[in-house]
């Protein structure tokens, strides 16, 4: 997919993620599957963000992740809280000049 950005950048640039649009702090973001909270926190770029641990650590690191970010407000969870299927992370937010959207991104093992 790609991304359109700022419009002031006025260049197409990779975007990994899948952005769903909604209303901004209004529309419900829940989780799509089971895991852990690794992360939660305001970040620069992507504002107020959860992370999700799905599969145990190997190596000190989660072998599969998923990020939600550009929410609305920090999420009521906490960090090392088990999440399933349908728990509400958060609600829609804005945090750039794009129509307010929630970006999830998944991370895992490259191949080779």
């Amino acid at each position: 997919m790609l991304d359109q950005g700022p419009p002031e950048l006025a260049r197409w640039r990779p975007h990994e993620g899948i952005d769903l649009v909604g209303l901004e702090g209004v529309t419900p973001v829940f989780s799509i599957c089971a895991g852990v909270v690794l992360h939660i926190d305001e970040t620069g770029g992507y504002g107020h963000e959860v992370i999700i641990a799905l599969r145990p650590r190997v190596a000190g690191r989660p072998e599969r992740m998923i990020r939600y970010a550009h929410l609305a407000a920090r999420s009521h969870l906490s960090k090392n809280q088990l999440v399933i299927p349908g728990t509400l992370l958060g609600l829609v937010g804005r945090t750039s000049k794009v129509p307010p959207v929630v970006q999830t991104d998944f991370y895992g093992p490259r191949s080779p």
